[in-house]
């Protein structure tokens, strides 16, 4: 991962130097102009890499006991001694549905670890491939393909970013299914994001094609393919915590609506909450469920 960065901050060093001898042909910007921009991008950048080594940290030798049992575990085919500690539920990305117990861990095991994903556990360095993220994140292998928690109770996996080309394909295949459910009207969208039910809403998040984000709401009581009696786009995601925490915030005209995601929560904290504000004063507020995220 080091190496990683050194090259990369070398590549961008080059490209401010080659930006600097190549300003004076620009139209329009002066060299000094040139200069502010590029420094500015280069120690950004600086920040950005060195800020993320800052909070990982070489594997303690607890945490080198677990990675070796769970990567002896993938070596050996060990699939129920490895659901035996997961974590459920470990979510995938939405619309496909969440792995929620052991029965559909080791069901659809081949489908989350394919073949690839396998062999760079297999072959993976330790501790060289997996570091030490802090107690409340625990250990991630190769840039948060893959998580496991740390501490007395550790091992347990907990969360996989990594996609198969199965998975790649089912998603697809089920963003297709999830646009024709909607009304006509709705289905121009790039990605669906979540679905959140409260007590009186039914609420649908969608990424549009601008990368920006889309609101859509019924009540209770209607259908997902009538038209939504409330619809907000040009939303943005906020980030909050190191625990995956975050919110889609959109506003149309006085009102602000936001939708809290709320990842890192325990009980009883809900896992997404519903907040209208109006004229920057909360005038709403309902938890829910949330498919997705």
């Amino acid at each position: 991962m080091r190496v990683f960065f050194i090259l990369a901050l070398r590549l961008e060093i080059c490209l401010f130097i080659k930006s600097l001898l190549t300003s004076t042909a620009q139209d329009g910007k002066t060299f000094c102009t040139i200069l502010i921009d590029m420094t500015y991008r280069l120690f950004l950048f600086i920040f950005l890499a060195f800020g993320h080594l800052a909070y990982s940290q070489e594997l303690r030798d607890s945490d080198v006991v677990t990675v070796t049992d769970f990567v002896n575990n993938i070596r050996n085919g060990l699939r129920e001694k490895i659901a035996a500690k997961v974590q459920f539920p470990i979510y995938r990305e939405y619309p496909i549905p969440p792995i929620a117990n052991s029965a559909e861990f080791l069901k659809r095991f081949s489908e989350v670890f394919d073949k690839d994903f396998l062999n760079q556990i297999k072959n993976s360095k330790i501790p060289g491939d997996w570091s030490y993220m802090g107690p409340e994140k625990g250990i991630m292998f190769t840039n948060g393909m893959l998580w496991l928690s740390a501490g007395e109770d550790g091992g347990g996996l907990y969360g996989v970013n990594y996609q198969s080309l199965f998975e790649k394909n089912l998603l697809k295949s089920l963003t297709e299914k999830d646009r024709l459910t909607l009304h006509p009207s709705m289905r121009q969208y790039a990605d669906p994001v979540c679905i959140v039910d409260t007590i009186s809403y039914h609420i649908r998040v969608d990424e549009l094609k601008d990368g920006t984000f889309r609101y859509a709401s019924w009540k209770k009581t209607s259908k997902e393919n009538s038209l939504p009696e409330l619809q907000i786009s040009s939303g943005t995601e906020t980030f909050e915590g190191n625990l995956g925490d975050h919110s889609y915030i959109f506003v149309n005209k006085d009102f602000r609506y936001e939708i809290h995601i709320i990842a890192g929560g325990e009980e009883p904290c809900p896992p997404v909450m519903l907040i209208v504000y109006k004229a920057d004063k909360e005038v709403f507020r309902q938890a829910g469920t949330v498919k997705g995220g």
